[in-house]
C-alpha cells in the first residue's frame, strides 16, 4: 500500500485500525494538513489561509514548514494566482497578528497526536511556560490529571524529535510571543500536589481542576507520598482509602471552594 499523495509506504500501528503514511511532513498532504491545523480558528487563528491557499503555498515551495509562514513576502504572494495587493496585505497582517497568542493555543496548534484543546490547556496550566514544557519528561505528563499513558507517549515522542524542537525554537525566534498563564502564588494550595476524586455538586470537575491549577496547585491523577491534599467529592473510591492510609490531608468540597474564594 502506498500513500496517494507522496507514494511512501503506508503503515498500520498496533493499536489503530487505519493506515498511516510514514513520511511525516515530507508528504505534501501531511504538510498541508499540519499547516491547516496550525492556522485553524482554535489554534493560531490565521484568517485567509484556507486549504486552497495553503496548497498553493506548498506546491510553489513557499511554505514547507510552519516557520516559513512568518517569512512570506508580499511579492511572492502577488505572483500566485488569486492574490492582489489588498488580499496579500490582509494575509500578511493576519500572519503578523497571530504572533501574539497563548501557550495552550500554541501547544494545540503544533498538532501533536492525542493533544486536543483540553489537553493543551492542561499542559499549559501545569507547565506555565514553553521552556518548562519542552524539558518535561513522560513521567511528568502522566502525572497530570486527564493525560493517560498513550497521550503521554505521543507528547514525549514528539518532543524527543530534534526537528520538532528546532521548529518550535524557530517559531519563537521569528516573534511568536506566548502569554504566560497567570497563577496566584499566595494561596494555601500554591505549589501543593493535589488529587481530585469523586463528583461534586456545585462545580464541574474540569472547572475545579482549572481553578486549582490557577491558584498554583499541581493537580496529579494518583495519590502518593508526595500528595499534599486529596479533594474528595461524592463516591470517592479507592483514592480516599489510599490517602487516609498515607496520612494525606483530605478536603471536602466546601473546604476547597472556601480556599479558592480567598
Amino acid at each position: 500500500n502506498a500513500c496517494p499523495s507522496c507514494n511512501s509506504e503506508l503503515i498500520k500501528l498496533e493499536d489503530e485500525a487505519i493506515l498511516r503514511c510514514n513520511a511525516g511532513t515530507n508528504c505534501p498532504a501531511q504538510k498541508t494538513e499540519s499547516i491547516r491545523h496550525y492556522v485553524s480558528r482554535n489554534a493560531l487563528n490565521i484568517d485567509g489561509l484556507g486549504e486552497r491557499i495553503i496548497e498553493l503555498l506548498v506546491q510553489n515551495n513557499l511554505v514547507s514548514s510552519l516557520p516559513d509562514l512568518y517569512l512570506l513576502k508580499k511579492k511572492e504572494l502577488l505572483e500566485l494566482e488569486g492574490f492582489a495587493e489588498k488580499s496579500a496585505s490582509k494575509l500578511l497582517n493576519s500572519i503578523e497578528d497571530s504572533k501574539e497568542t497563548t501557550l495552550s493555543r500554541f501547544i494545540y496548534a503544533l498538532g501533536i497526536r492525542e493533544v486536543g484543546e483540553a489537553t493543551a490547556l492542561s499542559l499549559s496550566l501545569n507547565f506555565l511556560n514553553i521552556e518548562r514544557f519542552l524539558l518535561a519528561s513522560k513521567e511528568e505528563f502522566i502525572e497530570i490529571n486527564d493525560i493517560g499513558p498513550i497521550a503521554a507517549d505521543h507528547i514525549s515522542n514528539y518532543l524527543l524529535k530534534k526537528d520538532n524542537q528546532n521548529q518550535i525554537k524557530k517559531l519563537l525566534k521569528l516573534g511568536i510571543k506566548l502569554k504566560e498563564v497567570q497563577i496566584q502564588s499566595d494561596s494555601l494550595l500554591s505549589a501543593k500536589v493535589v488529587v481530585i476524586t469523586g463528583s461534586f455538586s456545585s462545580v464541574a470537575r474540569s472547572q475545579l481542576k482549572e481553578e486549582l491549577i490557577r491558584t498554583g496547585a499541581r493537580v496529579s491523577s494518583s495519590v502518593s507520598k508526595r500528595t499534599d491534599y486529596l479533594v474528595a467529592g461524592e463516591k470517592p473510591g479507592s483514592k480516599l482509602k489510599k490517602a487516609l492510609d498515607l496520612g494525606v490531608e483530605v478536603l471536602e468540597e466546601d473546604d476547597v471552594l472556601r480556599i479558592l474564594k480567598q
